[in-house]
């Protein structure tokens, strides 16, 4: 699967393996790639899952109280797409479970749905969600450094996805393009979705 990231007139492209590990690599010899973090998480619903001993051993305490208000029926949810969202930001730090889920909350106050077009064979519409916002537990934390932007996206009624990336603040700019118009600075492209979820359950 090949997704391509321009950064400023200079193009990268990302190669997703089916261990859903990242390669970026520079297409032209000109300038430096930006320090970059990516990472994808994909979550099946399950109902068997227990999630009030999760809550309380990974979630921030905002996170819990803020998905315990919710009515009953979305609860559960909310927790996968809490799950896939810490998921998606490890993986793009590349520090696994070494990070701890509850040094960062995941903030859903401004969630927003649109839709993007997966091109292919067939083409599909999925639900794509932005507004979705990371906060740090420590201000000296070095992700404050990093300018951050995630969206999450369903599949169908069981699986959705995270997509979480970030550019350090210092260095240019970088947009994926997307289908619809708007002022988000993260934009899917052409990313074989329907293909991640496929490799993950292979």
């Amino acid at each position: 699967m090949i997704g391509v990231i321009e950064v400023a007139s200079s193009q990268h492209n990302v190669n997703l393996t089916s261990e859903r590990s990242v390669e970026l690599t520079q297409s032209t010899q000109s300038e430096l790639l930006p320090s970059l973090f990516f990472g994808v998480d994909i979550e099946r619903e399950r109902s068997s899952t227990d999630i009030v001993p999760i809550l309380n051993h990974y979630f921030t305490q905002a996170e819990t109280d803020t998905l315990l208000q919710l009515p009953i029926e979305q609860q559960r949810q909310r927790f996968f797409d809490l799950w896939a969202v810490k998921e998606s930001y490890i993986k793009a730090r590349g520090l696994g479970l070494a990070l701890s889920l509850k040094s960062f909350a995941v903030d859903f106050s401004e969630f927003n749905e649109g839709h993007v077009q997966l091109k292919g064979k067939v083409e599909q519409s999925i639900v794509l969600h932005q507004g979705v916002k990371l906060n740090f537990t420590d201000v000296s934390d070095i992700a404050n450094t990093v300018a951050w932007q995630t969206q999450l996206g369903r599949l169908d009624q069981q699986y959705r996805f995270a997509i979480t990336l970030g550019v350090n603040k210092q260095d240019i700019g970088l947009e994926l393009t997307r289908a619809d118009d708007d002022d988000s600075a993260l934009m899917v492209y052409q990313l074989s979705l329907a293909q991640l979820l496929a490799d993950a359950n292979a």
